[in-house]
């Protein structure tokens, strides 16, 4: 996986669906004190 800053927002890529998925799952798990939204680009 790799995260990158663009303005605002943090993009994560990663070579499988599924290490998207796990990292879509962490931060759905934190108490962030931030809105979190995802969005799909592939």
């Amino acid at each position: 996986m790799q995260a990158s800053i663009q303005g605002d927002a943090v993009r994560v890529s990663a070579k499988s669906k599924d290490e998207l998925q796990q990292v879509i799952q962490l931060l759905k798990q934190e108490d962030l004190p931030v809105a979190l939204q995802f969005i799909n680009y592939r």
